[in-house]
This record gives C-alpha cells, sequence and structure tokens, in this order.
C-alpha cells in the first residue's frame, strides 16, 4: 500500500513529501481470481470533503467531487450511499450527487454507519430510525445499517466483532427493524441479491450496447475492403463500391429496409432530425409528402 500511494504521488503518515498529495486520480486495483468468486467489481471512492483543511487543498477538495460523480453516473453502477449517523443526513451531499444521477433511487442503496454514537431515544436517532424506514430520504432499494468497530475494538477478531454487533442490535432502538436490514453479514447477502436483480435488468440493453458496437466494428473493418495493391485489384475495389453505394441508394429509394445499412438505431422514434430516420428515403419522402398535403 504504501509503495502504491507512493508512484501515485498521495502522502502517507511514513512520508515527508511536501509536494505529495492527499488524493489521485489513479487507481489501486486489487484483482483475485478464484472459480467460485462472484464476477463483481467493488469501487471504494473517498468521502466527500466540503472544504479545505491542513493537508487538503481545494484542488484535492474539487478531485474528489470530480472522482465520485465519475464513479456514480454509469447506468449499471449500484450505488453505496454511506452516511454517518454522527452527522445530519441533510448535511452529507453524497444524498444529493446519487439523486442527481439517480433520481427514482432504482440503483441506489443508502448505508448508515456508526448508529451507536448517537444517544439513545434522542432525536437525532428518531431521525435516522426514519430514514432506515424510507420515509426521509427515499430509495427503492432502502437502507441498511452497520454498527463500525470502535477504536477501543480495533484488534479484536471478526468473531467478537460479529458477536458485539449483533447484540448492539438486539439490544438498541434499532432492533426495531428488520434482520436483513442490519449487520454486515446481512449487507452481503443482500448486496448479491441486489447484483443479481440489477445485472438482470440491464441485461437486455448490455446486450444491445454490444450489437451496435459489433456492428460497427464490422462495418469499419469492411471499410477497409480487400487488398488493392495492384491497379487491377483497386479498379476492382472501387467498382464494388460504387456497386454496393448503389445497392443502398436503391433499398433506400424502394423501401427495402433489410440491410445491415438501415438497422443502426432502427427502435429509435420517426424524426427527421433522427440519422436513423432519414437513411430511410422512401419513408421520409413519403411522410413529406402527407405533411405537404394536409399544408394545403
Amino acid at each position: 500500500m504504501d509503495l502504491a500511494m507512493t508512484a501515485m504521488g498521495v502522502s502517507s503518515p511514513k512520508t515527508s513529501d511536501s509536494q505529495a498529495r492527499a488524493f489521485a486520480r489513479d487507481v489501486l486495483r486489487i484483482q483475485i481470481d478464484d472459480p467460485l468468486r462472484p464476477q463483481l467489481t467493488l469501487v471504494n471512492i473517498p468521502g466527500l470533503i466540503q472544504t479545505s483543511t491542513k493537508g487538503v487543498s481545494d484542488a484535492d477538495v474539487d478531485l474528489v467531487a470530480d472522482i465520485t460523480d465519475n464513479h456514480i453516473q454509469p447506468s449499471r453502477t449500484i450505488c453505496l450511499a454511506v452516511i454517518s449517523a454522527t452527522n445530519d443526513a441533510a448535511n452529507q451531499s453524497i444524498l444529493r450527487k446519487v439523486h442527481l444521477v439517480d433520481p427514482k433511487g432504482d440503483r441506489t442503496l443508502g448505508v448508515i454507519t456508526k448508529p451507536d454514537r448517537i444517544p439513545a431515544a434522542s432525536g437525532s436517532e428518531s431521525k435516522f430510525l426514519e430514514l432506515t424506514c424510507n420515509e426521509d430520504v427515499f430509495f427503492k432499494l432502502g437502507w441498511h445499517v452497520l454498527n463500525n468497530r470502535s477504536f477501543n475494538q480495533a484488534n479484536s477478531s471478526f468473531d467478537e466483532r460479529n458477536s458485539s454487533k449483533a447484540k448492539y442490535f438486539r439490544t438498541s432502538n434499532f432492533n426495531s427493524l428488520a434482520k436483513e436490514n442490519v449487520g454486515i453479514n446481512s449487507l452481503r447477502t443482500r448486496r448479491s441479491l441486489l447484483l443479481f436483480e440489477h445485472v438482470k435488468l440491464k441485461l437486455p440493453k448490455l446486450r444491445h450496447d454490444l450489437e451496435d458496437v459489433l456492428l460497427g466494428t464490422r462495418e469499419e473493418l469492411e471499410l477497409l475492403g480487400s487488398r488493392r495493391s495492384k491497379a487491377t485489384e483497386c479498379k476492382a475495389y472501387l467498382v464494388q463500391l460504387s456497386l454496393d453505394y448503389y445497392d443502398v441508394c436503391k433499398a433506400a429509394v424502394n423501401g427495402h429496409y433489410e440491410g445491415p445499412y438501415f438497422h443502426r438505431n432502427a427502435e429509435a422514434s420517426f424524426s427527421l432530425q433522427s440519422q436513423a430516420t432519414l437513411v430511410r428515403l422512401r419513408a421520409v419522402v413519403q411522410h413529406m409528402n402527407t405533411e405537404f398535403y394536409n399544408a394545403v
């Protein structure tokens, strides 16, 4: 980790480089390969910063915001919006950012940490309980509550941690929540189910995108044509090119749209501003004739 931070120019407790930055756009990637591992990519991005402080410049603040926007914007990404119970939800800007890219909350799961840091039966606890019940900031995927290890529990084992956290969720006011909405173990299961449903939902769009890329690649390869290092090969190439052009124009005039040239973005709505519409010349002329007839 220290070597990676040095390579990225990021400062660490062990470095004294005054030119080192607090954050970097580079990504430290850890890849685990195993036949039994799920096909899953987790991206841990820095927490949003509201203002510059010692060791954190205004450029770092803008960089972290930009990194966050770039990662949460793609529609195939499931966002885990992590907020701390030590601060009011209204003050945590990640909620606003995810609502800008996911206004309906279709692919965002809210995660609340450090619930044990707020006084029991306080107004703050009540507000966060409302939040977990989707009564304040609404996400279709809902909310989840995690209880982090405290500083005094830093050396405790995983079993000790799990036992301590399970006790907290049994005895605190958060015991009103469903078991699948609290704790790290249930989050693992919940995340796997969300991933499965999300992938199933996005597969048709992914297949369509792949088909578009494949079609574009094949067209680019066809544009290269066959070998034409000799004059006769060049002549044959140009003749074939003109015949192909003639066939496309003839099909457009006759309204025969079976060829691959007419299939790109074929599902787009009919519009004279759409390239997918304009290539269908006969349909466009017929449409304009109809509009002219209605106008006069």
